[in-house]
């Protein structure tokens, strides 16, 4: 049970000790597809892949969709189909809290690194 609760479908404003103990359970790829994602908006795979092939030496198919349906199962991507052979891929409201909790998780580990480094 998460500790707390967004007060409706849309609100994706709260983070809830569910969606910071998902963190651990995904790959580095899987966080990576969730960042290329936000930052594309509604792309589709082939646009993800493009996105992250200058920071992954090998970027194919079987790795790629794989992962990316271990994000839809697990609620933190929607796929669109947008003609029968092409699918967009969008962030859900829990996939942008998960962001969220990364972000702070990091914060909390290495933010005194980041404050350094403005001094």
């Amino acid at each position: 049970m998460s500790s707390t609760t967004p007060t409706s479908e849309t609100d994706d404003s709260t983070t809830t000790s569910d969606d910071a103990r998902t963190l651990p359970e995904h790959t580095e790829f899987q966080r990576d597809l969730l960042v290329a994602i936000a930052d594309l908006g509604a792309p589709k795979g082939l646009a993800i892949k493009e996105y992250l092939e200058a920071d992954y030496d090998e970027l194919n198919h079987s790795r790629l969709y794989p992962n990316l349906d271990v994000l839809v199962e697990r609620g933190f991507v929607a796929k669109r189909e947008k003609d029968r052979r092409t699918n967009s891929y969008e962030l859900t409201d829990r996939g942008r809290r998960v962001i969220r909790a990364n972000e702070a998780w990091n914060r909390q580990r290495v933010g005194h690194l980041l404050e350094d480094e403005h001094e």
